[in-house]
């Protein structure tokens, strides 16, 4: 670390300056604190310990951590304080993606030692995200949760195909109301070098007039 100059001199065209390099130790976290059977324990203490093991190189002592994937702006693993919850992590991660899901958030979580049965060693827990950003509701976290958030589907609902001697096969949007004829009007026919006319409404096939709704998908 470089510290302001600790000499100046100016004389004309000509300077001078002397800097001072100093260097700067963090010798400590004392927010950090870690209270058994009414001892106090400060993380640097229990690293020392281990760092004395001849096969240690470094150690650190980390609190509650938890993994978040999927359509967040920064997957990935973070350490939570006392308090802290999904609506800390969401922020960490940077906030949600435009293409994500908020229908349901899932967790994978390993069940803790005390509340394990027979068998049932890990769970899954969903979440209703619009139930969290809407109305606030806490959600607790715990060590080593794993959270996936889902992208939206892909599917498009308000869609028609249409086929055949067209000059624009395809996908069209489907409206409510839409008839046979206004989609044929967006696709027209290839049976002349530029597209007809319209007919006049009384030349126009009855059945042009069947909306479209069952053709939906």
């Amino acid at each position: 670390m470089l510290a302001e100059p600790a000499l100046q001199v100016e004389d004309g065209l000509d300077r001078a300056a002397q800097e001072t390099e100093v260097d700067l130790y963090i010798v400590g976290r004392s927010k950090e604190l870690i209270i058994r059977s009414g001892f106090n324990i400060y993380p640097p203490d229990v690293e020392a310990v281990i760092n004395e093991h001849p096969a240690v190189t470094l150690t650190a002592v980390v609190g509650r951590q938890v993994g978040i994937e999927g359509t967040v702006r920064r997957p990935a693993w973070f350490e939570l304080k006392a308090g802290e919850g999904l609506h800390e992590l969401l922020s960490f991660a940077g906030g949600l993606q435009a293409g994500a899901a908020i229908a349901r958030l899932q967790i994978d979580r390993i069940v803790p030692p005390e509340e394990r049965r027979p068998g049932v060693d890990r769970v899954l827990v969903d979440v209703d995200l619009r139930d969290v950003l809407g109305n606030r509701r806490a959600v607790a976290l715990h060590d080593h949760d794993r959270l996936y958030v889902f992208p939206v589907d892909a599917e498009r609902r308000n869609r028609l195909s249409i086929t055949g001697g067209v000059r624009r096969p395809g996908m069209l949007e489907w409206r409510e109301g839409m008839t046979l004829w206004q989609a044929i009007e967006r696709a027209p026919c290839v049976c002349s070098p530029s597209p007809s006319p319209s007919p006049p409404p009384d030349a126009r096939p009855r059945r042009s007039c069947r909306p479209l709704s069952t053709r939906r998908r």
